[in-house]
């Protein structure tokens, strides 16, 4: 299966990249938990720790940046 690659940078400037089967991005207005924050989520992702719970990362903040298996960027995420 191909895998997709993340990097997050946060606003701080740290930056952390992990692996993921599959992305959602869920604009500005159509989250549960805060309707203002835009989230990305990312399915099937590597390790543990930091956003990731059971295969499961969640990002609500910072820029994220999604790179097909060949290095090209599909998608730019600017979380605020």
């Amino acid at each position: 299966m191909r895998m997709l690659t993340i990097k997050h940078i946060e606003k701080g400037g740290h930056e952390s990249i992990r692996m993921a089967h599959s992305v959602e991005y869920k604009p500005e207005g159509m989250q549960d938990a805060d309707p203002r924050t835009p989230v990305l989520e990312a399915f099937g992702c590597t390790g543990d720790g930091g956003p990731v719970s059971n295969g499961w990362c969640c990002y609500g903040s910072g820029k994220v940046f999604v790179m097909n298996d060949a290095g090209s960027t599909v998608g730019t995420y600017d979380l605020g």
